[in-house]
């Protein structure tokens, strides 16, 4: 797979293809194409992975009624809840991995904390990681 960024003459092509289609007036779909167009331009930079230690270390500190995560400009589509009630909660589709935003530690809907760190310093989390033993052991350390 070529790996290559699109030039901005690409890009510029399907800014004005969507335009003659008419589709530029929908903000929605206009958001998502910058989102797409951030991701294309970064797609060779380095993942920033959320850090389940420090989230784990900060909830345990603080001791929220709920806590989320997810991915800064885009909460949308990556947040969910990933601690409620004093359980962690592994069930959730938060998506927490990016080359472009910036993944946050959200406690009780209201203080944001950038929360991550980068994928050469966990080189086995991912998109996909939820609560890690090592996340884990702190929640119950700290109880």
């Amino acid at each position: 797979m070529d790996k290559e960024k699109p030039t901005q003459e690409e890009i510029q092509k399907l800014h004005d293809e969507i335009e003659l289609l008419g589709l530029d007036s929908d903000p929605i779909l206009m958001e998502e194409f910058e989102k797409f167009e951030k991701g294309m331009m970064n797609r060779d930079k380095e993942q920033m992975v959320f850090d389940w230690n420090k989230a784990a270390t900060i909830i345990a500190e603080r001791k929220p009624i709920e806590a989320s995560a997810g991915l800064r400009s885009d909460y949308s589509y990556t947040r969910d809840v990933i601690y409620r009630d004093g359980k962690p909660i592994k069930e959730n589709y938060a998506y927490l991995s990016s080359n472009w935003a910036i993944p946050d530690l959200i406690l009780d809907g209201e203080e944001v904390i950038e929360c991550y760190k980068m994928q050469h310093e966990v080189p086995d989390w991912d998109c996909d990681t939820k609560w890690p033993d090592s996340a884990l052991k702190i929640l119950e350390e700290k109880k």
